[in-house]
């Protein structure tokens, strides 16, 4: 199965780092932009899929705040899922 971000490829570095628990997946992709010219890149995403009966669905988008810290923070470089945890990094 091959799990594709809402939000288009890009130049996201989409599955760069994978966390995989049970029927879950965390997906990074450190390089992605909202789409925004304005907005600097590497602000990054990840995304979180859920397995049910053999499909794999998109459950969530998460990204930093619109002001994040750095314009190049590298959100989900690296992810984890521990538990009921999704961990990204920023």
């Amino acid at each position: 199965t091959r799990l594709s971000p809402s939000a288009g490829f890009g130049d996201a570095v989409f599955g760069l780092d994978v966390a995989l628990r049970g029927g879950l997946a965390a997906v990074g992709a450190w390089n992605q932009t909202g789409g925004v010219a304005v907005e600097p890149r590497h602000q990054g995403a990840a995304y979180l899929y859920r397995r049910a009966n053999g499909l794999w669905t998109q459950e969530a988008r998460l990204r930093p705040a619109i002001h994040a810290p750095e314009p190049e923070a590298d959100y989900g470089l690296y992810v984890a899922l521990t538990g009921e945890f999704l961990l990204v990094s920023h």
